[in-house]
């Protein structure tokens, strides 16, 4: 239960939040959030889901601990794969292209 009430924390300190602020983003009262971030009561879905809206987190992140904790990291993560990819299809035709043009001026010669 502590757990959740760290990442809370996290989350709120690292959008340089203090407990009022970050309740009205999400629409809870300050006493709510630091009986979160102290263990003392585990957001339920409703609260969960707006800290997923407001902020982007990952809620596997936010209740288990599991990363990524942003849809943020999630999507940055998916494009980097995907330009792997694409990297590595580009390098195989470059190699084919190189390979045709090797072939070409050895029949010239």
């Amino acid at each position: 239960m502590k757990e959740i009430g760290k990442r809370v924390k996290q989350i709120r300190l690292e959008n340089h939040l203090n407990q009022d602020a970050f309740g009205l983003r999400i629409g809870y009262p300050k006493s709510t959030i630091s009986k979160y971030e102290n263990g003392f009561l585990i957001p339920r879905t409703a609260a969960l889901k707006a800290l997923r809206e407001e902020f982007g987190v990952d809620l596997n992140w936010l209740v288990l601990g599991e990363e990524p904790k942003s849809q943020n990291d999630k999507d940055l993560v998916e494009e980097i794969q995907k330009l792997n990819k694409q990297n590595k299809e580009l390098h195989k035709e470059l190699i084919e292209a190189t390979t045709h043009l090797v072939d070409i001026l050895s029949e010239k010669k």
